[in-house]
Formats: structure tokens, C-alpha cells, sequence
């Protein structure tokens, strides 16, 4: 819990906070004249949106299918996992969506499934099962 003081009246801080310090709990649940919660930030207070670049390679039929075998892409705070990354291509790329069943995918070297969280610099791979005989 974080509770800021809009009066600025810093004269008065140690008061305020010895206040603060013995006031019960069930006083605070609900504002003071001069207190304002702070629980979620407001869109100007976050700032700009953060943003990652992905390096996607792509394997065998699926590389011939898009005609590319790399592609670095920027996202933002919306893409967060594998699972998000194969959405954004199933909806760019419609024959990502038809092989995306069949595709197995590595984030940095390692097999990975969607809940798998990625970051800014992250390469992700996707390839068909291999088979071997």
C-alpha cells in the first residue's frame, strides 16, 4: 500500500507520517482529504511502452512456405510469451497458421511450449518434428 501526500506542506511531514503510523487500518481503507490512494498506475505515470526485438528463424517447409528464414520484429508489453509470438504470425502470416499445429518451437536453443516467457534480445525457432531412420 502506497499513500502519497498531495499537500506538500513538508513543514508538517513528521506529523503526517507519525499520524499515518497510528491511525488503524480500518480508518485507511477509505480516503483522506489529504491522502490519495495510489494503487494502479495512470498511463502518464508508466511512461512510454517497453518494447523487445525477437530474432524468429524459421526451418525447413515452413521457411519455404513464408520465403524468409529470419525475421527480427518488435513487439511490446502485449507479447509476452511463445503462445503470443505464434499468435502475431498465425494473424500476419496465413501459411504460419496452417503449418502452426505442426510446428514444434525453441526459445534460445531450447524446446519450448506458449506459456514460455520471452524477452528483449530472445531467439525463437520454429521447425517441423524430425524424424530419423
Amino acid at each position: 500500500m502506497t499513500i502519497t501526500n498531495y499537500d506538500h506542506d513538508y513543514e508538517h511531514e513528521e506529523t503526517i507520517n507519525y499520524q499515518l503510523s497510528t491511525v488503524p487500518d480500518s480508518y485507511l481503507l477509505s480516503p483522506h482529504y489529504s491522502l490519495r490512494w495510489h494503487s494502479v498506475p495512470t498511463c502518464a505515470e508508466m511512461g512510454p511502452m517497453e518494447t523487445k526485438i525477437l530474432t524468429l528463424k524459421f526451418f525447413a517447409g515452413i521457411r519455404e512456405a513464408l520465403g524468409m528464414a529470419v525475421l527480427r520484429e518488435r513487439f511490446g508489453d502485449d507479447v509476452r510469451t511463445a503462445g503470443d509470438v505464434v499468435r502475431f504470425l498465425e494473424s500476419r502470416f496465413p501459411a504460419f497458421r496452417e503449418a502452426a499445429p505442426r510446428l514444434l518451437m525453441a526459445v534460445n536453443l531450447r524446446y519450448a511450449h506458449p506459456a514460455t516467457p520471452v524477452a528483449d534480445g530472445d531467439e525463437i525457432a520454429f521447425f517441423p518434428p524430425v524424424g530419423g531412420g
